[in-house]
């Protein structure tokens, strides 16, 4: 759970609206980081390994390269008990093609190093 208030945000009683993202990220997969904000990865453009981290407190998103190992859209993702969040399958982005993934990837809450273990 993501608690507003430890951001700093609705302490007079209403929530400011978010910051647009910084691109499209359609058909992208998200989840939340604890103690960071709401995180987007994926989506349909070609190749869109990116990830985008909301900041409650700044109201920004901050991006971050290269994190996952495939572009994938509509995957599902789950939070982890360890703060890792684990993404499963999704397929290739609409441009290329509607082949569907198997694969799965665990990404690591430091998303600015892009750590992530391909099982």
């Amino acid at each position: 759970m993501f608690d507003l208030r430890e951001a700093g945000i609705g302490q007079s009683g209403s929530c400011p609206k978010p910051a647009s993202l910084p691109r499209d990220y359609s058909r992208a997969v998200g989840t939340f980081l604890e103690g960071r904000g709401v995180v987007v990865c994926g989506g349909e453009d070609v190749g869109n390994t990116r990830c985008v981290v909301f900041d409650p407190s700044a109201n920004r998103w901050d991006e971050a390269e290269d994190v996952l190992t495939v572009g994938r859209e509509e995957a599902s993702a789950a939070f982890l008990p360890d703060g890792r969040w684990w993404i499963a399958g999704g397929k290739m982005p609409y441009e290329v093609s509607d082949i569907l993934l198997a694969s799965t990837e665990v990404v690591d809450s430091d998303l600015k190093y892009g750590i992530k273990q391909v099982l």
